[in-house]
């Protein structure tokens, strides 16, 4: 009988490590991500013309301890977005990923290009997502399920022009 419930054990323990990776809980989450929309970005005939704006970002690590990301020089690729009608820019000539480290409590600032129809209808509601260990592609070309695993979501804002 003992042998049963230690196979079992070895079973149900190996698939919860090595099966499907288990949802991060909120306790886990190591960063917060707070977004705000560039205004300035709004303005300008690339905006009006093919919908171009910015969106700056911050990046907190809320952990005890030091976390790494992944930033990429198109910043695009590190991020999704909620709403199909908003989407992180990702063309880059030259893309090289740059491993940071953040110290408990230390930001990250960047920007992000994004891109949304101006002809549509506004406003527009949307979060981005950040997967801080975005490499060796866009988080674009990643299937539903990689993107669940790892992304942190960020403060909803509304384009509004």
């Amino acid at each position: 009988m003992r042998n049963i419930f230690a196979f079992f054990f070895i079973v149900c323990m190996s698939h919860t490590a090595w099966g499907d990776p288990q949802p991060v809980t909120r306790e886990e989450v190591p960063f917060k991500v707070d977004i705000a929309i560039n205004e300035d970005s709004l303005t300008t005939d690339f905006y009006k013309k093919v919908g171009r704006f910015y969106i700056e970002t911050k990046i907190t690590n809320i952990s005890t301890t030091d976390q790494e990301m992944i930033v990429w020089t198109q910043q695009g690729w590190s991020w999704t977005s909620d709403n199909a009608e908003v989407t992180p820019g990702k063309s880059a000539l030259n893309n090289f990923p740059t491993h940071i480290t953040l110290k408990p409590n230390e930001e990250y600032t960047g920007r992000v290009e994004m891109f949304s129809d101006p002809k549509k209808t506004r406003p527009v509601t949307f979060r981005l997502g950040f997967f801080p260990k975005a490499g060796p592609r866009p988080i674009s070309a990643w299937t539903d399920r990689e993107k669940s695993e790892g992304i942190i979501w960020s403060n909803p804002v509304r384009l509004t022009q």
